[in-house]
């Protein structure tokens, strides 16, 4: 079985200022079969390796118009641990680069001895 962290609070950060509740749900369900499967399994709709860094996968997700992006890498000395590190709602390919930038500046810190958090995977509350 996969576990998941994140450095800091950068899903759940995510999650609560830049994906409604259904974007979420999406996001959720991506989730799942990652940790259920595992990066290289969970199929190119939910997780892809990226070409622009190495080590580097996103996880994958869709509703409507929108397109989270969270990235993550596989912890060396855990590798059925992936630790999210990115996240951005993808508008165009161009917002790799810095995206990634990003990414592997956190891993370091993650690397160096910054602890990374458990994910709250909690679905968003819903106002009707």
């Amino acid at each position: 079985m996969w576990t998941a962290r994140q450095f800091r609070n950068v899903v759940n950060a995510f999650r609560d200022d830049d994906c409604d509740s259904e974007t979420w749900d999406e996001v959720l369900t991506a989730f799942a079969i990652l940790l259920e499967r595992g990066p290289s399994l969970a199929g190119p709709g939910i997780s892809k390796k990226l070409t622009q860094a190495k080590d580097f996968w996103e996880l994958r997700a869709k509703h409507k118009n929108s397109q989270p992006r969270l990235l993550f890498y596989i912890a060396p000395k855990a590798p059925q641990q992936m630790n999210f590190v990115y996240c951005f709602m993808k508008k165009s390919d161009a917002m790799y680069k810095h995206a990634v930038e990003i990414a592997d500046k956190r891993r370091k810190q993650i690397e160096a001895g910054e602890e990374s958090n458990a994910i709250d995977p909690k679905p968003r509350s819903r106002v009707h």
